[in-house]
């Protein structure tokens, strides 16, 4: 993103999971999708916040 205080957009996930529902050479599977913003825990390497936004388990992507 390029503002670095921006919030993740719910329209930027739901365009991300039409892709991968869409598209039929994303291999079989089940797809979870997060999205977070700019903020990341260093020493973790993970930036979960409550304004985390996610297309997870039990409602993930699944490709037959």
């Amino acid at each position: 993103m390029k503002d670095q205080k921006s919030k993740p957009d719910k329209n930027v996930l739901d365009l991300i999971v039409i892709e991968i529902e869409s598209n039929d050479g994303v291999p079989k599977g089940h797809y979870e999708v997060r999205l977070h913003d700019n903020y990341v825990i260093k020493s973790k390497s993970e930036g979960f916040k409550d304004n985390s936004l996610e297309r997870a388990y039990p409602d993930e992507i699944i490709k037959n």
